[in-house]
């Protein structure tokens, strides 16, 4: 069973109107969570990947409810396979990382250095992953890989710019 990012939301809404509190991690659980995330390539049905992705989703939605989620530096990949089998995995990794640096950052968050940190983590999430998994290469994320940090961060830029 493979459980989307919107299931998550939909898992939480249902828990909290049920149960009528929300358990909030403190931020340096939810940072390590954040990390788990993105060095334990698993399938996202994965009790402990949805468990750690609830608890930075409910973190979120509670500590930073007007902190826009921006997919743009992703734009590339989502546009690509939305069938590859760590899509929705790849996107918590990206979005749960822009949240770790906008808790790092507080009112310093900037959107372009934070699309690049977290672009790095999926590329390191995704170098984990295909040394577990040969078979799920990713045309958009091999070429990301090959590209330096300067050619990256262009890349990024562009796709902010669109």
């Amino acid at each position: 069973m493979k459980l989307s990012a919107l299931s998550l939301l939909i898992i939480f809404s249902v828990q909290f109107k049920i149960f009528g509190q929300i358990d909030i991690k403190s931020e340096s659980e939810i940072l390590a969570g954040i990390e788990w995330l993105s060095t334990n390539p698993v399938e996202q049905a994965d009790k402990e990947f949805v468990s750690k992705s609830a608890d930075y989703i409910t973190y979120q939605f509670v500590k930073y409810p007007n902190f826009p989620v921006n997919f743009s530096a992703l734009k590339e990949f989502m546009d690509t396979d939305r069938k590859y089998k760590y899509y929705d995995e790849i996107n918590i990794v990206f979005t749960s990382n822009q949240l770790a640096n906008k808790i790092r950052t507080e009112n310093k968050y900037d959107l372009k250095d934070s699309s690049i940190k977290s672009m790095n983590k999926v590329l390191e999430y995704y170098k984990l992953l295909i040394e577990k998994e040969p078979d799920q290469r990713n045309n958009v994320l091999d070429k990301y890989s090959k590209m330096d940090k300067k050619e990256l961060e262009k890349q990024i830029k562009k796709m902010l710019k669109k």
